[in-house]
């Protein structure tokens, strides 16, 4: 959905640093373009992170956050039941789908 509203999210923003000429070109012609079906302007895109290996830097970035989101709740002096629903919480958003 993303694709399709032209968010500039940050897998584009990923994408666009990563990508040479050809790949820039082609990713800004695809979010500009609305005569082709939303499944190819999808899978077009995806095609391209996929090229650029946005989905694996993009998953080494959240887990990043994750650890040090870990170590600081880790760090933080509050009752113990709370930590774990804190660390239970962040264990699901490092779950989600992106």
């Amino acid at each position: 959905k993303d694709i399709i509203n032209r968010k500039k999210t940050y897998l584009w923003i990923l994408a666009n640093q990563r990508a040479g000429k050809k790949e820039k070109a082609e990713l800004n012609a695809l979010m500009g373009n609305d005569e082709i079906s939303k499944n190819e302007k999808i899978k077009s895109v995806r095609h391209i992170y996929d090229k650029l290996n946005i989905s694996m830097l993009a998953s080494e970035k959240i887990n990043m956050f994750f650890d040090e989101a870990s170590k600081l709740i880790s760090r933080v002096d509050v009752d113990p039941g709370k930590k774990s629903d804190l660390k239970r919480f962040l264990s699901q958003l490092n779950k989600r789908d992106f």
